[in-house]
């Protein structure tokens, strides 16, 4: 037999027996004044006492004539739980366990044959048989109307089930079982929280329950909470119901249910899973829901959650068949898409084939503007790239633009950072621009491109980082960009910085193996090679050529006093000047330590003593700070000249002769030019000397 129900009962009595045996012992003399008591007649026991029957079975009307006894409701209503639940021997065990309640009594009592002389324990079997069989009349009569009270509510929930099978509507459903619920347990309101998983009407990650119907005339607002929020949440969460008191005395509450003292909270689960929660709500002091009303809408919403669930796989599937329907147009939408993209990548390979070509960073960037322009049927498209202090753009190569006028396009940062043509720079996306949008910018900034209808301004972007632009436009008409050209374009700007990023890299690495690191002038290795070539050339074509070799004075006493660090400094600033004085196509490098050389080729002595008197004079007017503390002091150099002749067999004798006229240049006092007395000054070039 299932006992489980009736522990509640037996507690109580297994409790009342212990306080009454307590009460007992206490009562009871020990030692000699017991003994000392035979004689005298016996104290009236505890179990005749009204105490007895109060605690034992609780009377009505007048307690000394004990008439009737029943059983508070708790535990009377737990023993009628379980006679309704199938469990006829139960009055058995109840008969049982007050019989050997009885036994357990008189074997801890040592008095009780004594009290027998009274007639006491007579009178406690009477008495424990009236109770027992006030017990038993009690069971049978509450268990008569409970059975008859759930048979009227299976009938009326039997009925609403049916009613609500036959609605495919799910919305419509749920409003229906909201008002069911109100009618079942007389209830305003009602509300209905439906479960909503993560998906594309839940962002948030979380399952969360959205309050999706409600018996109020007004309808439902929005309001949704997490799983495991608040009660109801937590039922959601548990799959537990729950009858919550004093609801509106707890610190959290739902807004609109704040005002209401009790909730009946009901979740509606089908295998497990959760569909969503029930609650209804009460005011004081109006009745208030009770376990009856508890167990009424668990059973309610445990015979609706199957119909929910049958409901909500008709949506799915008709949902599925219109999204399988829907998929089947994108699919074919796709297929067209696929090649007109088959297309593209055909001419993005072919783009990105032709400037991966080469390493030379002009020859890719024209290949790029070329064949961009090419693919989408444009007459104009720029490269611009960031300049070295990255506070600017310029035009570096151009197609259907003057190459001679890209110097005229340059933009500084600063100035333009909030038009949309600079969008496509620092949000890293394409952004199609007309000169009505940014006249102001067009006319300060670009005013050398003519007329410009619309501009497509692609980013040139290296991890994430933008290097530079692409613009894209049309002079003759015009021309608003499709969606599938701007990607294209983009892809092709892709591969296109990839194949500038290399060519700059190649470049840098050239330079590296050729350049000095400390002046960034030629290195000694670099310079023997071209001075070797321009010594050939110049023998071949009969050219006039001349060599400075130039030393800075003192520069171990400059480098001993100031330190090394302005010794570094003063070299690059040599090396600068230098730099300044003479043309892009002479030949400049450092010879080895404070030692520079120049190649300057189709020049005379003549024109090389020009060039040496500006370099020397740019030095001197130079003043170079030593360090933070120490004075702006002056700085020095000597320099000496050789001039190509017929009779120059080797390269190696010019630098020599040039070599020998700077050692002359530092005897006779430094800070001078000195021309070697062998070379030719008769030997004219075929371009006039460089002017002072």
């Amino acid at each position: 037999m299932n006992y489980k129900p009736l522990l509640p009962l037996a507690s109580l009595l297994q409790a009342r027996r212990e306080s009454l045996l307590a009460s007992w012992v206490k009562s009871e003399p020990t030692g000699a004044k017991a003994a000392a008591g035979k004689s005298r007649k016996p104290k009236k026991s505890i179990f005749y006492s009204e105490d007895f029957f109060k605690v034992f079975f609780p009377l009505s009307g007048n307690t000394k004539k004990k008439t009737q006894a029943v059983l508070t409701p708790k535990p009377m209503q737990a023993a009628a739980q379980a006679f309704l639940d199938g469990h006829p021997l139960v009055f058995e065990f109840l008969w049982d366990l007050l019989l050997q309640m009885r036994a357990e009594v008189a074997a801890c009592i040592p008095a009780l044959p004594r009290l027998k002389q009274t007639g006491v324990a007579e009178a406690w079997d009477a008495y424990w048989l009236q109770g027992c069989a006030a017990l038993f009349r009690a069971l049978l009569q509450t268990g008569d109307q409970t059975l008859q009270a759930r048979n009227r509510v299976n009938s009326v929930l039997f009925h609403t089930v049916q009613s609500l099978a036959s609605e495919p509507d799910l919305n419509v459903l749920l409003e229906k079982i909201v008002a069911h619920t109100a009618e079942l347990l007389h209830a305003k309101p009602v509300y209905l929280f439906w479960a909503l998983q993560p998906g594309p009407e839940n962002h948030t990650g979380l399952p969360r329950l959205i309050l999706r119907a409600s018996s109020l005339s007004g309808g439902c607002g929005e309001y949704s909470l997490a799983f495991g929020e608040g009660p109801i949440g937590q039922a959601a969460t548990q799959g537990k119901a729950d009858l919550v008191n004093e609801y509106k005395l707890q610190s959290r509450k739902i807004p609109f249910l704040s005002e209401f003292d009790q909730l009946l909270i009901v979740p509606i689960v089908f295998s497990g899973e959760v569909l969503g929660v029930m609650v209804a709500a009460q005011k004081y002091p109006t009745k208030g829901f009770g376990p009856e009303d508890l167990e009424l809408l668990v059973v309610f919403m445990n015979q609706t959650a199957a119909t929910l669930k049958t409901v909500m796989l008709y949506h799915h599937q008709t949902e599925a068949a219109a999204v399988l329907e829907e998929k089947n147009r994108i699919l074919e939408e796709q297929a067209d898409t696929i090649l007109i993209k088959k297309a593209q990548l055909e001419v993005v390979n072919e783009i990105g084939q032709q400037i991966n070509s080469s390493l030379d960073l002009p020859e890719v960037l024209a290949l790029l503007t070329r064949h961009t322009a090419e693919s989408i049927g444009v007459d104009r498209t720029i490269v611009w790239l960031m300049n070295d202090k990255k506070t600017g753009l310029e035009a570096v190569a151009a197609y259907g633009f003057p190459k001679q006028q890209l110097n005229r396009l340059q933009i500084f940062l600063p100035d333009v950072r909030k038009t949309r043509f600079f969008q496509a720079l620092f949000e890293r996306h394409a952004v199609e621009v007309t000169a009505e949008e940014d006249h102001a910018f067009f006319q300060s900034h670009l005013e050398a491109l003519g007329v410009v209808k619309t501009l497509l301004v692609v980013p040139l972007l290296l991890q994430q980082q933008a290097i530079g632009l692409l613009t894209v436009d049309d002079t003759r008409e015009a021309h608003p960009f499709l969606e599938d050209e701007v990607t294209l374009i983009s892809a092709v700007a892709n591969q296109a910085t990839l194949a500038i990023e290399n060519a700059r890299l190649y470049q840098q690495v050239k330079e590296q193996a050729i350049t000095d690191v400390m002046t960034g002038l030629y290195n000694h290795r670099y310079f023997q090679l071209r001075f070797a070539e321009e010594f050939s050339n110049c023998k071949r074509y009969r050219n006039a050529m001349s060599v400075i070799m130039m030393d800075i004075d003192f520069f171990k006493h400059y480098n001993d006093t100031y330190g090394h660090i302005a010794g570094d400094l003063a070299l690059r600033e040599i090396a600068q000047l230098t730099k300044a004085s003479v043309r892009e196509n002479d030949i400049l490098a450092r010879y080895g330590g404070e030692e520079f050389v120049i190649v300057l080729p189709m020049t005379n002595t003549e024109g090389a003593t020009i060039v040496a008197e500006r370099i020397r004079q740019a030095v001197y007017n130079c003043k170079f700070l030593g360090d933070f503390n120490l004075p702006q002091v002056a700085i020095t150099v000597s320099l000496g000249i050789a001039g190509y002749s017929s009779d120059h067999v080797k390269c190696e004798t010019l630098l020599r002769e040039a070599d020998q006229a700077l050692y002359q240049a530092k005897e006779n006092g430094r800070n001078r030019v000195v021309v070697h007395p062998e070379s030719a000054s008769a030997d004219a070039a075929d371009e006039p000397a460089p002017s002072a």
